[in-house]
């Protein structure tokens, strides 16, 4: 890979917005490779004369071994950049950040930062998911990166050692991929605690589509745009009092029970048509309710419902 063939950020447009998330999305992926170029050049995970023998499996010579024993794994690429490519780093972000401002729509992938209250470090671990998810070439590129041709997702100590802040360590961030947060549920939890990055498909699901794709058991009603089957014609008392409760500063949580069939989830549906707000409806009888309350809750973050 020679440096003056990659893609560049689109630096000729950054008097007009991007049209299209995808617009978007091809400047963040020529910012990427272009931290990805800078960790191959910089790191030599696999020594000063590496030819991938030893990423097949069949020999490790003695200058690589003392190279990889002497080599530090806690410095991030930010502490290994030389001035110019930080700053050539740091101006590609500025101009996609520039152009964002200036961009009218509202992209999935930008409601999800700010629904799922993302930071910097964690919104670009999603750039580089969604880029493994949908580019192929990246398969190639980050089993060579991780010295291990079966990992073809990004693992997390690669994404720690990509986006680490200069100044902090490694083991400051490594930890954020064990809590149970807007972050991490983003992931497929059994790759997560393997230690890779591979987006839910539901996420991807939204991030193609604005919306979550509803499921046997997941299921998203849009007041703004759905109405229910029919009038509400009785508890009428019961639709007043919720919406009391919905124009009440949070948080709050309402209980609705009685026999089935009785009309509970027609009562939501009603409210959600009189407010113009979204729900999620999510069937818990299964052998994990736990799982499926954390996937209703993630459907309905992603959702904003």
């Amino acid at each position: 890979m020679e440096q003056e063939r990659l893609r560049d950020v689109s630096f000729d447009r950054l008097g007009s917005g991007y049209a299209t998330q995808w617009e978007w999305m091809d400047d963040l992926f020529a910012w990427l490779d272009l931290r990805l170029y800078f960790f191959y050049k910089h790191h030599q995970w696999l020594g000063p004369k590496n030819d991938l023998r030893n990423m097949l499996g069949l020999v490790v010579g003695r200058e690589e071994f003392e190279h990889n024993l002497a080599k530090s794994a806690q410095r991030g690429l930010a502490s290994m950049l030389e001035p110019e490519d930080a700053e050539q780093i740091e101006d590609s972000r500025g101009a996609i950040a520039l152009r964002l401002e200036r961009s009218a729509a509202d992209f999935p992938l930008g409601l999800l930062f700010s629904r799922c209250n993302l930071d910097g470090f964690e919104q670009d671990c999603v750039i580089l998911a969604y880029a493994a998810a949908l580019d192929r070439k990246y398969e190639k590129l980050l089993a060579y990166l991780q010295d291990d041709i079966t990992q073809k997702l990004p693992t997390t100590a690669l994404a720690v050692q990509l986006f680490l802040p200069a100044g902090d360590t490694v083991e400051d961030y490594l930890p954020r991929f064990s809590r149970q947060d807007g972050f991490t549920a983003l992931f497929d939890p059994e790759r997560l605690a393997a230690g890779s990055l591979e987006l839910k498909q539901m996420v991807l699901g939204f991030l193609s589509t604005k919306t979550v794709p509803p499921t046997p058991q997941l299921i998203l009603f849009d007041g703004e745009k759905e109405q229910p089957q029919g009038p509400l014609i009785i508890a009428q008392d019961l639709a007043r009092r919720l919406d009391r409760v919905f124009d009440r500063e949070g948080p709050w949580a309402v209980c609705l029970h009685g026999d089935p069939g009785i009309g509970k989830r027609f009562q939501v549906e009603h409210l959600m048509a009189r407010k113009g707000a979204r729900c999620v409806f999510a069937d818990l009888d299964g052998e994990n309710p736990e799982h499926l309350i954390q996937e209703a809750g993630l459907a309905a973050r992603l959702a904003d419902a």
